[in-house]
C-alpha cells in the first residue's frame, strides 16, 4: 500500500510525493525525500511502515497523509 502525502497552500492542495513500505517511490515536490529524511530523524515521527500511525500523525489541517492504491 501507498501514502500520498499532501499539503494545502494558497488554498489549494499539493501533492508532495509517495511512500510505500517506508520508501519515497515517488517525489512529486523537489525536497520531499529530503523532508522525509529529516522527519524519520526526529523522536515523535512515527516509523513509516507503521500505516495507521503515519495516518494520525498527518491528518491535517495543512499536511495530510492519505492511503492510495498502487
Amino acid at each position: 500500500m501507498q501514502i500520498l502525502f499532501q499539503m494545502y497552500h494558497a488554498g489549494e492542495l499539493h501533492d508532495l510525493g509517495i511512500i510505500k513500505d517506508g520508501d519515497v517511490v515517488e517525489s512529486i515536490e523537489e525536497g520531499f525525500e529530503d523532508w522525509i529524511r529529516w522527519e524519520l530523524s526526529q523522536p515523535t515521527t512515527p516509523n513509516l511502515d507503521d500505516l495507521q500511525g503515519i495516518l494520525e500523525a498527518y491528518e491535517g489541517p495543512y499536511l495530510i497523509a492519505k492511503r492510495v492504491d498502487e
